[in-house]
């Protein structure tokens, strides 16, 4: 568990954050949908989904020759 969690970083958490706030209140006013994006945001924190899919805004890594 610990070895999971220490790839989190703060835009991880902030998603869970918000969707379990935004779950919380979905349900406490029995709005469905909000619930369900609340949802979302849970899923996408915690399979890491949402920061750049397919590894695309990385910088690609110099290869170095050694002669």
């Amino acid at each position: 568990m610990i070895k999971y969690l220490k790839g989190w970083n703060f835009m991880r958490l902030f998603r869970l954050l918000m969707g379990v706030m935004i779950l919380w209140q979905g349900v406490e006013a029995k709005m469905w949908y909000i619930a369900v994006l609340g949802a979302l945001f849970i899923v996408l924190a915690v399979f890491n989904l949402a920061s750049c899919g397919g590894n695309s805004c990385s910088m690609p890594t110099r290869k170095i020759r050694k002669y």
